[in-house]
């Protein structure tokens, strides 16, 4: 079973310091086979500002993919994890992709 939250907001903590990434929608999808247990999670983003995507095109292409993601929905639920930088695009929707690595912090409250 899959289900998707809206996010309000999305900081990334990359070397130690947490940048807020701007973005006009986005979302989290969790894959969940039952009621608390959460296979795996992802987030997209669409429309990120020109400052947060240099700094996530600056760290996916010098292989440093790993962030922790702080987020909060568009219910005003917070979630936090590690994840991979799977995929950026710049340009005038510019979009990022996260893989989520291990487990969500805070997913039990949506």
């Amino acid at each position: 079973m899959s289900d998707t939250y809206a996010l309000g907001g999305l900081w990334a903590v990359i070397d130690g310091y947490s940048r807020a990434l701007s973005f006009e929608s986005g979302w989290i999808r969790l894959e969940m086979p039952g009621p608390s247990n959460l296979k795996s999670w992802s987030v997209e983003v669409i429309g990120v500002d020109a400052d947060g995507m240099d700094v996530l095109e600056h760290h996916y292409y010098n292989r440093r993919q790993r962030v922790i993601l702080e987020m909060i929905t568009g219910g005003g639920h917070r979630l936090w994890g590690e994840a991979d930088i799977c995929r950026v695009a710049v340009g005038p929707r510019a979009r990022a992709t996260f893989s989520g690595i291990g487990f969500l912090e805070g997913f039990e409250s949506l």
